[in-house]
């Protein structure tokens, strides 16, 4: 899966450089929008690379695709809400 190469990469480019995570915030500042701070990120990404995934555990929300606001330009997505409620049953809730 492309998501386990990339963090193969990124867990030997952040082990030689532990800010890079908030660095690369940093230059992006336009671009993303975040409430966490520099060591809540910091933190994440340290623990993210050091997970495995597999298709078995993936999950993906059909949905679509759409431009917000044009001044700013950024991407909405819409999920499907009845296809969203299928992916939450299958996580969080269990049968008695």
């Amino acid at each position: 899966l492309y998501v386990n190469a990339f963090l193969a990469q990124a867990k030997q480019v952040v082990k030689q450089d532990p800010t890079l995570p908030v660095k690369f915030l940093e230059e992006a500042a336009d671009y993303v929008v975040t409430d966490m701070d520099a060591a809540q990120i910091t933190y994440l990404v340290t623990e993210a690379v050091d997970y495995r995934f597999s298709e078995e555990g993936m999950y993906t929300i059909p949905g679509e695709y759409q431009y917000g606001d044009t001044a700013t330009g950024f991407a909405e997505f819409y999920p499907d809400e009845e296809a969203f409620w299928e992916v939450k049953k299958a996580l969080f809730y269990e049968e008695d």
